[in-house]
């Protein structure tokens, strides 16, 4: 991949220029084991699908940027800011239990707008997950009986 870029991109290259001098292919080999890319990445709260990111100059790939940039976020929407982004990719609209295959692939979970609706989660004082939750907010429950650790130096 790294040798597939364009080595002449700079704070100057306009949004939507080649990226790369050839495209490779989708997938990758480590010890013997191949996988198709995910054609996707990651926006912060969102995830964007589309061949422009590989193929095409994102300035949310630019110094000074991070890829949650390319996104416009309000408190019931999400866009592609199209003066970081160009516009044939496509944003996330679902939280998907992955495939396995590529972003967006799976069986849904969640529509985003309820997790952008109104800024608050409720909830009967149990979450239950097996990844990472990332927050920029507060979140305030209840304490449960039990649930405060044992009488020692460490949980005191």
């Amino acid at each position: 991949m790294a040798r597939a870029m364009r080595m002449d991109l700079s704070t100057n290259t306009p949004l939507g220029a080649q990226l790369l001098n050839e495209i490779p292919n989708e997938e990758t080999s480590i010890s013997g084991q191949t996988f198709a890319w995910s054609a996707g990445i990651m926006l912060g709260h969102a995830y964007a699908t589309g061949e422009d990111l590989i193929t095409k100059y994102e300035k949310i790939n630019g110094a000074g940027f991070v890829l949650d940039d390319g996104v416009i976020e309000t408190a019931s929407a999400q866009s592609l800011d199209p003066s970081r982004m160009t516009t044939a990719g496509s944003l996330g609209t679902t939280i998907v239990t992955s495939d396995g295959t590529s972003n967006g692939a799976g069986t849904i979970f969640l529509d985003v707008s309820f997790r952008l609706g109104d800024g608050m989660m409720l909830s009967d004082g149990m979450m239950i997950g097996d990844g990472i939750m990332v927050s920029d907010g507060i979140m305030v429950g209840d304490p449960t009986p039990g649930l405060a650790g044992d009488d020692t130096g460490c949980m005191r």
